[in-house]
């Protein structure tokens, strides 16, 4: 996982790739523990361009950093997201409840 940093600090992208499984997910949360204790960090996105699968883990880890994020009034989105996983959030209705930016650049 890539982590990159916008703006002085304030948006944070970490760049996700393949299937995440639940040691994937240990990854995640920590990323999320690391924007709650910056005090620059104010937007959270994970990029998953490069996403074919997410596991529940997964997916509990989101709404976990969504609800704890929210709590310290900073934003967790998600972006660039692959067909495949989109279809899934919208299957699931998460969709509605997640953010997701359609596109942000990277690099």
């Amino acid at each position: 996982m890539e982590i990159i940093e916008k703006d002085g600090g304030s948006v944070r992208i970490a760049v996700l790739e393949g299937d995440l499984t639940a040691d994937d997910g240990m990854h995640m949360r920590d990323v999320i523990l690391d924007a709650m204790r910056s005090p620059s960090c104010r937007r959270l996105y994970f990029d998953m361009s490069n996403v074919r699968f997410i596991g529940s883990s997964g997916l509990g880890v989101l709404l976990f950093g969504l609800r704890r994020l929210r709590e310290q009034k900073k934003e967790l989105a998600i972006c660039n997201v692959a067909p495949p996983v989109r279809k899934l959030f919208q299957d699931i209705r998460l969709d509605a409840v997640l953010p997701m930016d359609e596109k942000v650049t990277v690099r």
